[in-house]
């Protein structure tokens, strides 16, 4: 047997084995195909001298069994990216609960708002229970007294004193009492509370009815009308009651309520003592009862007020708890998932989530382009034939085919490209890779020859492997140089405008007026707030890291996460500044003075909010849940876009409580220093009331939120 034949017989026996073998084997068999080129080796030339140093040909039954083969092999790859697509899957929810719980801050930041008003709210009882004193008569009886050691004025005294601690102590339960009146559920149970806690009180005696001591020098009586006011944290009880110990035996009666058993056991002091009292009594009882009677009248009308507004205030409450402590518990439930030592720091803890996030998106995508590069492309089927020798026709129709598939995939495929193939919602951390540098690159690795002869000629099926690789490089901007950068603005008028909300308006804050006439000079305002494209080419020109998108997306949607120190930065970059609250209440008024500048109501349709609580009695609608590109809501009349909504807008202010009490009326600055900067518009997480013209909202200068952007002044 000679070698030629020998050759060939190795060769069917390669092919046989490689039949009836299991994928890791016919993968074998691909790499031990003579028909073989690396990505390195594809020429003309090297496909010719290939084809005329190796004419294997194959069967139809041996190519058929190669497609099965080959199918076989990538449904295993398939299998891998299932699971691969599980654990992206995973991953996506751990980062959706990253992004959903991290603002945990706005919820803190909102219940110290409404613990504030509960506050307000019960201070202010205070303030209005102080100006209802409570009128009564009081007995009071000292006995046990030695005759020697007494004068009648010391008399007075001590009863006036042993009087003072029953009086009072009958008024912190006649308020509790009145509270209970109006609730029997836990509903009111704040305002009891804050009786009990906080009540004391000052007692003053109007006149004294009726004073004598008794034959014997033994006792002594004295009937007081007297006032008592309820005194609130001003004076200690423990003092209170020290100062009204007395040093001998005492015992004070309410003669309002006191019983005809009660009155006749005076006469052990004295005998005539219960007919005279009662003479008083009987002259001044019902003038007291009616005076209680109305006092009682003017307290419950206080609580019914004071609880109303409570339990509009503890329902809300009791919502963001329950809210604040869920985000709490997926926080800490993703710290145990990730193996995360909490730090008992917030900011801390969610900065460990992000990194720990980050890294596993690195892992996942490692995998996933593992996976990939065990995949098989091809079973193309060329037909060849012509004028030339078998080898030379075969040679350039195969180059051709390869060269075809060169262009078509060794060329790097972009980011964004890659995110479409494995459809994924989390651009934040993607856009995190691009910055990064990594472009991702599917390169020809591996092409297979399988030629079959055929009654009208030779077929040609290729096969081949890629590798997906993430290579370094240089990221390039869209745009370059602050020059370059494309900003739209409105001019704004001069003119005037009452800033601030009228006293009648629903659901207005205190520090929105007094309402003043102020006078504004014409300015250049950005159309829209500032978007992410448009801060990002600020941070690659300056040198500064990118700011979280919140897995939203960037591009044309309003830049988040920024402070009122990065606003202030990025409008000194182009050669603007932050507007004054003046300026932008007058802006985005355009010279309308109801809630919402030209509008009473704000539809879900006009604005980017929380429309799941709108404005009063307005038509209710659905949240966005994130931010919206700008420009997607109608202009204002002046033409500015998303005004009320989307972002809460830092200005150019320090908050300050007096500041519409200034006197300025020529565009007001505020005060010189402060602690928290302006904010005004309400955003896509706040309700309705939030987004009105004159609601002020502050936050340190240096806070960060998903929720706060800005929009630029230009001075003209």
């Amino acid at each position: 047997m000679n070698e030629s034949k020998l050759g060939w017989i190795f060769v069917f026996c390669l092919v046989f084995s490689w039949l009836f073998s299991d994928v890791s084997c016919q993968n074998r068999f691909l790499e031990q195909n003579p028909l073989v080129l690396s990505a390195s080796g594809v020429s003309e030339y090297r496909f010719a001298e290939l084809i005329r140093k190796n004419r294997h040909l194959f069967s139809s039954e041996q190519i058929a069994e190669l497609k099965k083969s080959i199918s076989k092999s990538n449904s295993i790859v398939e299998e891998e990216l299932e699971a691969w697509q599980k654990q992206k899957i995973e991953w996506e929810e751990m980062w959706n609960t990253w992004v959903e719980a991290g603002d945990v801050h706005s919820v803190e930041k909102e219940l110290e708002g409404l613990e504030k008003k509960v506050n307000d709210i019960v201070q202010k009882l205070s303030q209005d229970l102080k100006s209802i004193p409570k009128k009564g008569i009081y007995l009071c009886v000292l006995y046990d007294l030695d005759p020697f050691s007494f004068s009648n004025s010391n008399l007075q005294t001590l009863a006036n004193n042993a009087i003072a601690p029953k009086a009072i102590e009958d008024l912190n339960g006649h308020l509790i009492e009145s509270a209970k009146k109006i609730s029997s559920s836990e509903d009111g149970q704040s305002i009891v509370s804050h009786i009990k806690d906080q009540v004391s009180g000052d007692l003053k005696i109007s006149e004294v009815l009726f004073s004598q001591q008794s034959k014997s020098k033994t006792a002594f009586v004295s009937v007081l009308k007297l006032e008592v006011s309820p005194n609130f944290k001003d004076i200690p009880k423990e003092e209170g009651a020290k100062a009204a110990q007395t040093q001998v035996n005492s015992v004070s009666i309410d003669l309002l309520k006191i019983d005809t058993e009660q009155m006749q056991s005076l006469a052990k002091y004295e005998a005539a003592w219960p007919s005279d009292i009662q003479q008083i009594l009987s002259n001044s009882k019902s003038e007291f009862l009616g005076s209680l009677k109305n006092q009682e009248a003017k307290m419950l009308l206080l609580f019914q007020s004071a609880k109303k507004s409570l339990d509009v205030l503890e329902e809300e409450i009791s919502v963001l708890i329950k809210r604040r402590d869920g985000k709490m518990q997926r926080l800490n439930a993703l710290q145990s998932k990730l193996k995360i030592a909490t730090r008992n720091n917030l900011e801390l803890d969610l900065q460990n989530l992000f990194q720990k996030l980050n890294q596993s998106l690195d892992n996942l995508f490692s995998a996933y382009l593992e996976i990939k590069s065990k995949e098989y492309f091809g079973r193309y089927h060329i037909k060849v034939g012509g004028e030339r020798s078998l080898p030379e026709e075969l040679a350039s129709q195969s180059y051709a085919v390869v060269q075809q598939m060169t262009d078509n995939f060794e060329k790097g495929i972009s980011f964004s490209q890659v995110n479409q193939l494995i459809q994924s919602e989390t651009a934040e951390s993607f856009s995190k890779q691009i910055s990064r540098g990594h472009d991702y690159f599917r390169e020809l690795d591996t092409v297979w020859l399988f030629p079959q002869q055929t009654e009208n000629g030779w077929d040609l099926s290729v096969i081949a492997s890629f590798k997906w690789l993430a290579k370094e490089g240089n990221r390039e901007s869209g745009i370059k140089g602050k020059g370059k950068l494309e900003m739209e603005w409105v001019r704004i008028p001069a003119g005037s405008f009452l800033m601030g909300s009228p006293t009648h308006e629903a659901q207005r804050n205190s520090n929105e007026g007094p309402q003043r006439q102020v006078n504004i000079a014409s300015f250049n305002l950005s159309k829209y707030e500032v978007t992410f494209q448009q801060y990002d080419l600020f941070c690659l020109e300056t040198g500064r890291e990118l700011p979280s998108d919140a897995g939203w997306g960037r591009g044309n949607l309003p830049v988040i996460n920024v402070s009122w120190e990065d606003a202030k930065a990025f409008a000194t970059w182009i050669g603007g500044r932050l507007p004054t609250e003046a300026e932008w209440e007058y802006a985005c008024r355009a010279g309308g003075t109801l809630p919402f500048g030209v509008d009473s109501c704000l539809d879900a349709n006009k604005a980017n909010y929380d429309a799941n609580f709108p404005y009063l009695l307005c038509s209710k609608g659905r949240s966005a849940a994130k931010t919206k590109p700008v420009g997607s809501y109608p202009p204002n009349p002046w033409g500015l876009f998303d005004c009320f909504g989307n972002v809460y807008e830092w200005c150019e202010d320090w908050l300050g409580s007096g500041y519409y009490a200034f006197g300025e009326t020529e565009n007001p600055k505020g005060p010189e220093d402060g602690f928290e900067k302006v904010l005004r518009g309400g955003g896509w997480y706040f309700r309705g009331r939030n987004c009105r013209a004159a609601a002020r909202y502050s936050a340190n200068p240096k806070e960060k939120s998903n929720s706060i952007g800005f929009r630029v002044l230009l001075p003209d």
